[in-house]
């Protein structure tokens, strides 16, 4: 089987997770071969909706991440961002132009942002 990787957030229908389901009980090692691997949540799913007839009809997540050179994860979005996020409906990145509906990744450092988000998109 062919491993295919790409981001760990994505949503599935109900189709296509009913699919991956029934591939997954047909291959009896598959979850084993996950259980030492580096980022299995980078891989396991995706390479299930490779063995799927679903294969070529993803589309990109619409998580918004800022990626910095060199870095393993993504920069802490701040309130700079978020100018960004309200100018631009969509951004690029190496899986393809990606809708604006979500964000990642918010720590202690993003309240000032995040108090901007629920006070003014919680309600939507």
């Amino acid at each position: 089987m062919k491993l295919y990787a790409g981001s760990t957030w994505f949503a599935l229908s109900d189709s296509v997770r009913s699919d991956l389901l029934q591939i997954h009980q047909s291959k009896p090692n598959y979850e084993s071969f996950f259980e030492n691997c580096l980022c299995p949540d980078e891989a396991f799913f995706q390479s299930l909706l490779a063995c799927s007839k679903y294969l070529g009809q993803e589309k990109p997540n619409l998580t918004f991440l800022k990626w910095t050179e060199n870095q393993s994860s993504p920069k802490v979005l701040l309130q700079e961002d978020l100018h960004f996020m309200l100018k631009e409906n969509s951004f690029n990145d190496l899986y393809g132009c990606h809708e604006i509906a979500f964000g990642r990744k918010f720590n202690d450092q993003s309240n000032e942002l995040c108090d901007w988000i629920d006070l003014n998109l919680r309600s939507l």
